[in-house]
């Protein structure tokens, strides 16, 4: 993975973006571009890296951190959007196999 474009949906209504951080997946030693956009109902995101002598990482890892505060009682879910796109070090598009949503809920 060398890019990634992630958008994000909810209800503003039932949830409110408290934070958004990079993950450690482009932190660690590598030299990278994160960048996002909070509006009504909806997160964007574009982070890549920038390391010439690594160009990209392997394996599992979080990419972003998103804190939400549930404004309501119940749960509330976080989706993505469809237009969401992964890059590989030659700017190839990565295959998005599953995307599974966020579930917040109250106790």
């Amino acid at each position: 993975l060398m890019a990634a474009e992630i958008h994000l949906v909810y209800n503003p209504a039932k949830l409110e973006v408290i934070s958004v951080n990079q993950g450690s997946l482009f932190q660690n030693g590598q030299e990278s571009i994160f960048s996002y956009d909070v509006g009504p109902g909806a997160v964007e995101i574009l982070t890549t890296l920038l390391n010439a002598d690594a160009p990209s990482v392997n394996g599992t890892g979080d990419l972003i951190e998103i804190q939400v505060k549930l404004l309501q009682a119940g749960s509330a879910n976080i989706t993505f959007n469809g237009n969401d796109v992964l890059r590989d070090p030659d700017n190839n598009d990565i295959a998005i196999l599953e995307k599974i949503e966020g579930r917040i809920e109250s106790n």
